[in-house]
């Protein structure tokens, strides 16, 4: 099978959890998973996760290449995902969340009031403890080689992700940002 195309279109913010991320498509690789995939976004720990992910020897798997301008390209890197892992660290709702069921890309990653509202209905997506990058790199494994699993997500995020228009998209969001931030 071909590997499973990972993406994430985000700032590389300590909250955003980008260490893990790579920790988590490293650990899929060692579990023998063909994982490839690309980081989108700018920020204070880019160089950090760009040097954590050589030193796991992923510099042939893993493309970080900073932000993008422009938006038709990040959309169509989720789109082209197979999944879209994330690893936030700290309760918020990213925009990126909601692209990646959009574009009919599953989420996969860290359990959050958020990302459970998208994805519990619907579903789409699978959520694993915060902070367990092994658990997540678990996930990525199965799914590269389940591939009626990820079929299945990739169904239900489509059917999710479809919706949400503009208006529909900013009222749910409206009504989650005030349902979970004080």
């Amino acid at each position: 099978a071909p590997a499973l195309r990972v993406c994430y279109a985000g700032r590389a913010l300590a909250i955003k959890g980008p260490l893990d991320w790579v920790r988590a498509v490293a650990y899929a690789r060692e579990l023998g998973a063909e994982v490839e995939g690309v980081w989108i976004g700018d920020g204070p720990m880019l160089d950090e996760a760009r040097g954590l992910a050589k030193k796991f020897g992923l510099a042939e798997h893993l493309s970080m290449p900073g932000f993008v301008s422009d938006r038709a390209r990040v959309s169509e890197t989720i789109r082209h995902g197979h999944v879209m892992p994330f690893a936030h660290l700290t309760p918020e709702s990213p925009r990126c969340l909601l692209e990646s069921l959009l574009s009919g890309t599953p989420i996969i990653g860290y359990d959050g009031a958020f990302a459970r509202d998208l994805i519990e209905r619907r579903g789409g997506g699978l959520l694993v403890p915060t902070g367990d990058w092994q658990k997540l790199g678990e996930e990525l494994a199965r799914l590269a080689t389940d591939r009626g699993a990820l079929a299945k997500l990739i169904r239900e995020a489509g059917a999710n992700g479809a919706r949400f228009n503009d208006d529909a998209v900013f009222k749910e969001r409206s009504e989650l940002i005030k349902k979970y931030l004080p």
